[in-house]
């Protein structure tokens, strides 16, 4: 008899492990698959804010400290500041289009997009870098190379 008892204890223990496990790799498999649609939730986003010149629109994404490379300007950047420099970017140079080319991950889990800006007769390669945040995804890095 307490050999019985011994082994319904040991297979609900058993099962409660089991549980406890499946329970944390569907957690962070959420989790992961969270990050990931966020980040992919927002390259819409960007692709417009671009085509259109609002700064503003894509600011809200830069990081505490964002990279900031473009014609006249490099160096690291406050997100306020990086905004004012964006903002004076598209001020000179007024987007027309933006064509999205390249887009993806980096084994380090950062995510990012390369696409084409024509500002009247000037054309830019544009460089972003995001990495994953638990709220929302943030730019870490903008580039903007005349072509």
């Amino acid at each position: 008899m307490k050999e019985i008892n011994r082994n319904k204890r040991l297979k609900t223990l058993n099962n409660n492990t089991l549980q406890r496990v499946f329970l944390f790799l569907f957690l962070a498999i959420g989790y992961t698959l969270t990050i990931t649609a966020q980040n992919q939730s927002i390259v819409p986003e960007l692709e417009k804010a671009l085509s259109s010149g609002k700064a503003s629109d894509i600011s809200k994404y830069f990081a505490e400290n964002v990279n900031i490379a473009i014609p006249g300007t490099d160096g690291v950047f406050t997100n306020e500041q990086a905004g004012v420099i964006l903002k004076e970017f598209f001020r000179q140079n007024k987007p027309t289009q933006f064509k999205l080319t390249h887009k993806g991950k980096s084994g380090e889990g950062a995510s990012y997009l390369v696409g084409n800006l024509s500002c009247g007769s000037k054309k830019f390669t544009i460089y972003i870098l995001m990495r994953d945040s638990t709220t929302k995804p943030v730019i870490k890095q903008f580039q903007a190379e005349a072509d």
